[in-house]
């Protein structure tokens, strides 16, 4: 359950605040993550974002590149939902390039999802399918793998703008009922914006 999950993260997170050890503050990076990540289904950004920000002084401070480099991606998403997008870009890019110093196989697989976000902003939209398509496996596409839905909204968008219609709201409405059915509220109402949004670019307007 995604809200005990996040009541259990933010109950470790409180009681860590005034703690500053190494353990604790690498006990307080690891799960402001575990929080961010459980927050898209519901919370404020704004409550998500100060922690985010807390936690990377505490990375700061450890000289964890690795934490950084997942804080500054988490730091993008909750950006992106914020509509504040070229923070989210700054952001992404930042996390992304320390992951490719790291050259960390499982880091780039996650800065995957924040890549295709990017290349989505910039509107290269076909780039995004290439991605998608040679990046993540078959087995992880939605709706049976556990590709992130955020990013999956995206990757449906864009195949709507390289002419793959049908194939893209497909995808688009497998993803808001998903989330409906789940009770993930937050992201099926970020999911009916992006099939309005998807529809205007396609000047089916009165489907918006």
């Amino acid at each position: 359950n995604m809200d005990m999950a996040r009541h259990c993260y933010g109950r470790i997170l409180s009681n860590l605040a005034d703690k500053t050890s190494a353990a604790e503050d690498n006990l307080f990076v690891t799960a402001a993550l575990k929080f961010s990540k459980s927050s898209t289904a519901g919370g404020t950004t704004s409550e998500v974002l100060e922690i985010l920000k807390n936690a990377m002084s505490r990375a700061t401070r450890l000289n964890n590149a690795h934490f950084t480099s997942h804080l500054e991606m988490h730091l993008a998403k909750t950006m992106w939902l914020r509509s504040q997008y070229g923070q989210a870009l700054e952001h992404f890019k930042k996390g992304f390039g320390i992951a490719e110093e790291l050259d960390d196989p499982k880091l780039l697989r996650s800065a995957t999802n924040f890549r295709i976000v990017s290349l989505f902003w910039h509107g290269r939209f076909r780039e995004v399918i290439e991605t998608y398509e040679a990046l993540v496996p078959e087995i992880e596409r939605f709706p049976h793998g556990g590709f992130p839905l955020l990013a999956g909204l995206t990757v449906g968008r864009c195949y709507v703008h390289i002419g793959q219609v049908s194939h893209g709201l497909g995808m688009l409405d497998a993803i808001h009922a998903f989330c409906r059915d789940k009770g993930d509220k937050y992201l099926a109402c970020h999911s009916e914006f992006t099939i309005g949004a998807t529809m205007m670019d396609i000047r089916r307007l009165g489907q918006a």
